[in-house]
Parts: structure tokens; C-alpha cells; sequence
């Protein structure tokens, strides 16, 4: 009988220890999973401004290309 009280009571330590931890750890890991939410909206609205400026590079170079072509024609 005593080895079961303090299996339990050996348990019931492990218990408050484990959420202890859980306690300290999930504010942490929530910040990590909101930084890495940020992170990744930034990225995502870099990516598209940098292919708004290749797009519009890319459409100045062909509309460069055009207007030589016909001036080229036209001569």
C-alpha cells in the first residue's frame, strides 16, 4: 500500500511538473508561431513587389523594342 501512495504521489509531482513547463513553454512557442506569421506576410508582399518591378522593367524593355521595330520599318 505505502509503494502505491507514493507511486501516486510521484505521479502527481511528474503531473504539476509537465504543466509547469507547458505553463512557461506555450506563451514562447505562440510568440515563435506569430513571428514566424509575420515573417512570412513580409515576405510574401516583398516577393510581390519585386515582381511588380520586374514586370514593369519587362514591359518598358518591350515597349522599347516595339518603337525601335517601327522605327526600324518605317525607314
Amino acid at each position: 500500500m505505502r509503494s502505491w501512495f507514493r507511486h501516486r504521489h510521484l505521479s502527481s509531482l511528474q503531473l504539476r511538473l509537465v504543466l509547469l513547463v507547458l505553463l512557461a513553454v506555450i506563451p514562447a512557442l505562440g510568440l515563435i508561431f506569430y513571428t514566424a506569421a509575420a515573417q512570412r506576410r513580409s515576405a510574401t508582399i516583398d516577393a510581390q513587389e519585386n515582381l511588380l518591378r520586374l514586370v514593369k522593367v519587362a514591359a518598358a524593355n518591350q515597349r522599347q523594342a516595339a518603337a525601335t521595330c517601327l522605327l526600324t520599318l518605317t525607314r
